[in-house]
């Protein structure tokens, strides 16, 4: 093990230790002096406020003992200590929004006179105003992501551990004291604010670790890199999910008309929730989400120039689908200020900006996948000749290749339901394309030009173009993975077949319903043991008794649409006998709930006696029209 990681693993766990007492000294002061937050639905005990003041004061106690004291790692030291009083003293008595803001840039302004700059930029007319927009945009960013229990700590001590691993990578021992040291300081404040929370950060700790991060940031953009994109790409990575937060929040209060300083639930984690994950799910996706750009940041460093640019082209394409995916969260249950999205703008502008980030999208891709057929064809070498083909055909691929897509109504297909005949059309749009480009580039016959380019150019556009369509149904599905976790009538699925399919994923999608499909039954011998949507098929319909009570489930609902009488009967009887609830899935999304009575001559009536729309353009109860009349009577019970 090497000496500098020694020292920052060191580093690491002194900060835990020590911010963990101090902030149980801390804790215990402010509940003592009543300095705590106001009250809300999620805390029913008081919340010691600003307790961030034992992250600030452990990390600076580590910092000043283990990293090198130079006029550079002084300066962050010393601003990072002056963000923390401006937020002290909001905690205290809340400034006006313009003068907090001025005593940001204040304070940004001295550390950056100081020389904490942008690395590899020689203009100081460009340098100073970067760096300091830079510093107060993050610190900003990492205060707007403290609003629910454990996401600011968390997010911000996982940015530090990829700072801190770069920088050992790179051999910079200020930066890796400095990273591991806010890492080990976040992490021992963590456990008090982990749902449900007994600290809080307060603007003192939020302002703090954003201006840090972002100091910290700005030190490991000096060393040298083989391009200046390439360094200053680094931190925006590792820290882009304060950064995408805040972007997406900005973004979209400002297409709903909703005040950008009046917001409150609408940041990433609460679109989250309006998903359907509960509250800790939602911090930890986002957790998934900051470790990712962590992992990215540190393959990325590793780059060439050209790939690093191709690189982030796909980048900003995954972030504009996940921005639009979270866009699709309706807010308005959990802050009022939205109830705008009750109506059917919210649907509206979801429509018209899911074209425009396809079409975005779609751009960026092509353009990926025409240089990436370059970089493999030529094993990442190319020659004058090849790199002029390639600029010189580029515009031409692109429009060609993007009308194409248009002209198969790419754009306007909802790939939130994606299925096997969309991939088609997507390959018919993508060979039809390929088959012009051919044309015109035989047409003006280029010096040298390979053929196999076009092929590869068109098996990379359909991986990237229908991995993008195909991201958006797996994205939701990762995420009704946990929603179908949530409390809900355990049913038993007569039924394995396409409106069985159906049924599980209409009813998983839906546990507003009550109902959480746990088995299936099918008597097609090929069926048994499968898993339809994770659901197994647990054994036969005559089986219904033993599985029922192996399940342990409150109803049944039939899932065959073309049931005889007679299987009706069956599996309402078996499952009425049992003291079961008894429903029927018909294939247009609608559940009916049926009686079932036995009648003097010892045979059953089946009844309908509600029905329910379970489809996600209707999800309301509604009477049934039909007639209370049997739907099968008179059989006899032998």
């Amino acid at each position: 093990m090497s000496p500098l990681l020694t020292s920052a693993l060191v580093a690491f766990c002194i900060a835990f230790l020590l911010v963990w007492v101090l902030t149980t000294v801390i804790m215990r002061i402010c509940l003592r002096v009543g300095h705590v937050a106001r009250p809300d639905p999620w805390h029913d005990q008081p919340v010691a406020l600003s307790a961030g003041t034992g992250v600030w004061l452990g990390f600076t106690v580590i910092a000043l003992t283990f990293a090198p004291l130079d006029s550079w790692v002084l300066a962050v030291i010393g601003g990072s200590a002056a963000m923390f009083l401006v937020g002290l003293l909001d905690d205290l008595r809340p400034f006006r929004a313009d003068v907090k803001l001025a005593l940001q840039l204040l304070v940004a302004a001295v550390v950056t006179s100081s020389g904490v700059q942008v690395g590899l930029i020689s203009l100081p007319v460009v340098a100073i105003p970067l760096t300091i927009f830079w510093m107060v945009g993050l610190t900003n960013a990492v205060n707007l992501i403290d609003n629910m229990d454990g996401l600011a700590p968390g997010v911000a001590g996982i940015a530090a551990v990829f700072l801190g691993v770069l920088a050992l990578g790179r051999g910079d021992v200020p930066v890796a004291i400095l990273s591991f040291s806010l890492a080990g300081a976040c992490a021992g404040f963590l456990p008090f604010n982990m749902a449900p929370a007994r600290a809080f950060l307060g603007d003192a700790g939020a302002l703090f670790l954003g201006f840090c991060l972002a100091s910290v940031g700005i030190l490991s953009t000096w060393q040298e890199a083989s391009s200046l994109f390439l360094t200053l790409g680094l931190p925006v990575l590792v820290l882009w999910v304060p950064i995408f937060n805040t972007t997406f929040v900005t973004v979209t209060r400002f297409l709903l008309r909703v005040p950008i300083s009046k917001g409150q639930a609408d940041h990433i984690n609460y679109r989250l929730v309006a998903h359907g994950l509960s509250a800790r799910h939602s911090v930890w996706l986002v957790y998934g989400l900051a470790v990712l750009g962590g992992l990215f940041g540190v393959f990325y460093s590793q780059m060439s120039s050209d790939m690093a640019v191709a690189t982030a082209l796909l980048a900003v394409v995954v972030v504009g689908v996940l921005g639009l995916f979270l866009f699709e969260g309706d807010v308005s249950s959990l802050y009022k200020q939205f109830n705008i999205e009750s109506d059917d703008r919210l649907a509206r502008l979801a429509r018209r900006y899911r074209a425009v980030v396809m079409v975005i999208a779609d751009l960026l891709l092509v353009t990926v996948s025409y240089y990436g057929a370059y970089l493999i064809r030529f094993e990442g070498d190319l020659s004058q000749i090849q790199h002029d083909n390639f600029i010189d055909t580029l515009p031409m691929f692109v429009v060609v290749r993007v009308l194409v897509l248009a002209l198969f109504g790419m754009h306007q297909r909802h790939w939130r339901y994606v299925s096997v005949v969309d991939l088609v059309a997507l390959a018919q749009a993508i060979g039809l394309g390929s088959l012009i480009h051919a044309g015109i580039v035989f047409g003006f016959q280029l010096p040298a030009f390979s053929r196999s380019v076009l092929l590869l150019d068109a098996l990379l556009a359909f991986l990237l173009l229908g991995g993008m369509r195909v991201s958006t149904r797996v994205l939701r599905n990762y995420v009704y993975r946990f929603t179908t976790k949530s409390p809900g009538e355990p049913v038993l699925l007569v039924g394995g077949g396409d409106a069985g399919e159906l049924a599980i994923r209409e009813l998983t999608r839906r546990p507003v319903h009550g109902m959480r499909p746990v088995g299936i039954l099918d008597d097609d011998p090929a069926k048994k043991g499968a898993r339809i949507h994770g659901i197994s098929v647990v054994g036969s319909i005559d089986s219904l008794a033993d599985a029922a009570k192996r399940c342990e489930v409150g109803a049944v609902v039939l899932a065959i649409p073309s049931a005889s009488a007679e299987l009706r009967v069956q599996v309402f009887r078996a499952a009425h006998e049992l003291g079961l609830g008894c429903y029927e899935f018909w294939v247009s999304s609608l559940i009916r709930r049926v009686g079932v009575e036995k009648d003097a001559d010892g045979g059953v009536q089946i009844t309908p006696l509600e029905s329910r729309m379970i489809s996600d353009a209707a999800l309301h109860a509604v009477d049934d029209s039909e007639p209370a009349s049997p739907v099968v009577a008179g059989l006899d019970d032998r």
